[in-house]
């Protein structure tokens, strides 16, 4: 009798055993599956602030690409990100458009912009226009954010070229 209630119990307690192994195998399975998931849809996401600062030229160049008197805004220069390092940037826009801005570093990933809004800041006096991230490419393929660029100096002197100077912060969301 001893004997079948040790059997039993021996039984009973492999049971309970395979029963929480199968357990600790689903949940195991399923967070691999999430996992696996998470890394096939792009869905890791690290989101940081950024500040940094730029300096370069914008000419006003006549064209008629743009329409009848409108000149096109061709802009150039470089730059430091906190988060990304140094780069270059550039844009060509009819002065009648938002700037549709391309970041790009030494490894050749870039960050494309596009201005939304340009403004007078109360606080300083500075102006200053808004970007969202629209994307990029290499490390910064499917990039997500805002910037707000300051004007610290925006000396047109030298007409049809204007020196730029500022500084930026914002936030970037990056896919990993």
């Amino acid at each position: 009798m001893k004997t079948i209630a040790i059997f039993a119990a021996a039984t009973m307690l492999f049971a309970a055993c395979k029963k929480d192994m199968n357990a600790a195998n689903t949940m195991q399975a399923a967070k691999a599956q999430v996992s696996t998931d998470a890394l096939r849809t792009n869905t890791i996401k690290h989101t940081v602030k950024v500040k940094g600062t730029i300096s370069g030229t914008n000419t006003v160049t006549p064209s008629n690409a743009c329409g009848a008197g409108v000149p096109l805004f061709v802009g150039k220069g470089t730059g430091v990100s906190s988060h990304s390092g140094s780069f270059t940037w550039a844009y060509s826009d009819c002065a009648t458009s938002l700037h549709q801005d391309v970041d790009t570093y030494n490894n050749g990933d870039k960050i494309f912009f596009a201005q939304t809004d340009q403004a007078v800041d109360p606080a300083t006096g500075l102006v200053y226009q808004d970007y969202i991230i629209s994307g990029g490419t290499g490390r910064f393929d499917g990039a997500t954010g805002n910037n707000r660029l300051f004007f610290t100096k925006r000396d047109c002197t030298t007409y049809p070229v204007c020196v730029l100077e500022g500084y930026f912060e914002g936030t970037m969301t990056t896919i990993h």
